[in-house]
């Protein structure tokens, strides 16, 4: 649950209202009064909610309290106070689930998960372990890995791990399309067919001229210590993306622009930028919510006035601590701490003013920074579990369970919840995201 950092005023209004308050009473700010809460929403939505679906659309009906919070709804209401919620009045807010609903950009891979043996990984000149970037001696493992072994291939790459995520939590298929780069070969197609079977509508440049980008994650049974995974990519054709050959083109322009919400990794500004550009400038001019990621330190030095050029059309920028504090640095923000660095995130120019910017910085096992504005930062718990083999993607997990409760219309402390709750389904059962998404 989220601790609120605030200006010494709102300090003092609050140290005010609690002090009129019974000693009986508990806080709805604080920590303690969260997980009460949560419980008693969830079952007020599963008595209250009710869905149809109506020529391919599904209608969700979501209960929200008319006095509204920084989280957009009613999740952070005590409903520990029966009479205080019996003299409120309930509205109801309908969201409208349709198919296309998101659309991510992103550098698409083909993920080929297969068990081998400890010579395999050393045949190629790999660190059990290890994740690196294929080189020269390791672009034939790929093929190799679909002909010598059984494998199990899922949508991969940062951009459609987000996507996946989002599609899992949402109520209807087809919600989600995805836009990248991939070769005209057998991998291509696995891909393609990956993206179809996780509800994923695929939209892919085909071009010729490189293969279709992989990565391997590579088991080795390690015996009674469990098993090790050694991960390697080879971006390839997702880097050949062109603006002009495909997003240009009428029917897939119009396809995005029918969407009204789209994610773009920070990795994609490198690839092309005048696509991102593009998305943002109609998102911003149509009303709609564009979120991106900074990528990674080197992208905040390498790539800074690309990166400011896009943030003006950005309304959610999601980062990890080390980024943020390279992109800090790189910008004279002039301080290490993560709520002023959110904060001062908020402040940079934004085109649509209309609709504050949300930044949201995780930290591993530390809390969560969420900011809209200046002075409206909270700060959320993680739930830790141990977990030694450390799984790529959790930025990607925690991104894509935040987005697909964000498209559901639920508020800002939903969306963290939704993006812990997918953090934690990578750590306890893999990727795979087989079956319902279970999140409540």
């Amino acid at each position: 649950m989220g601790g609120v950092v605030s200006s010494e005023d709102e300090s003092r209004k609050r140290d005010e209202e609690d002090e009129s308050e019974d000693e009986d009473s508990i806080d709805e700010d604080s920590d303690d009064s969260g997980d009460s809460s949560e419980d008693d929403s969830d079952e007020e939505e599963s008595e209250d909610d009710s869905e149809s679906l109506l020529d391919g659309e599904l209608v969700e009906e979501v209960d929200s309290n008319t006095d509204t919070s920084f989280f957009g709804e009613s999740d952070t209401s005590d409903s520990s106070d029966d009479d205080s919620e019996d003299e409120e009045e309930e509205v109801r807010q309908e969201v409208i689930i349709t198919e296309n609903m998101m659309v991510g950009f992103g550098l698409p891979l083909l993920e080929i998960k297969a068990k081998v043996g400890a010579g395999y990984i050393k045949r190629f000149e790999l660190t059990a372990g290890s994740r690196s970037v294929a080189g020269e001696k390791q672009i034939s493992l790929y093929k190799e890995l679909c002909g010598w072994f059984s494998t199990e291939f899922l949508p991969g790459g940062g951009a459609l791990n987000v996507i996946r995520v989002a599609q899992w939590m949402l109520p209807l298929p087809k919600a989600t399309s995805i836009v990248g780069a991939i070769g005209t070969d057998e991998n291509g197609k696995r891909v393609s067919e990956a993206c179809t079977a996780a509800g994923i509508v695929p939209m892919f440049y085909e071009q010729e001229t490189d293969i279709t980008g992989c990565v391997a994650k590579l088991s080795v049974d390690a015996g009674p210590a469990g098993s090790t995974v050694t991960q390697i990519t080879h971006l390839s054709a997702g880097n050949a993306y062109s603006k002009q050959r495909h997003l240009d083109l009428e029917q897939n322009w119009d396809r995005v622009k029918e969407a009204e919400y789209f994610f773009i990794p920070g990795l994609f500004l490198t690839v092309c930028p005048e696509t991102t550009l593009a998305v943002g400038e109609m998102s911003s001019e149509k009303g709609k919510t564009f979120a991106l990621t900074l990528g990674n330190p080197q992208l905040c030095r390498l790539y800074k006035d690309t990166q400011l050029a896009v943030l003006r059309y950005v309304d959610f920028l999601f980062s990890n601590a080390e980024t943020a504090l390279s992109f800090a640095q790189e910008n004279d923000f002039e301080t290490t701490d993560l709520a002023e660095i959110a904060r001062k995130m908020c402040l940079l120019p934004k085109v649509n003013s209309n609709k504050p910017r949300v930044v949201v910085i995780t930290q591993g096992v530390g809390p969560t920074v969420v900011a809209r504005g200046y002075d409206e930062v909270h700060e959320f718990e993680v739930d830790e579990i141990e977990n030694k083999d450390g799984p790529a993607g959790l930025g990607d997990f925690f991104i894509g369970g935040f987005l697909g409760q964000l498209v559901q219309g639920h508020g800002l402390e939903r969306c963290v919840e939704g993006g812990h709750f997918a953090v934690q389904e990578l750590l306890q059962h893999g990727n795979k995201l087989s079956g319902e998404c279970p999140f409540e």
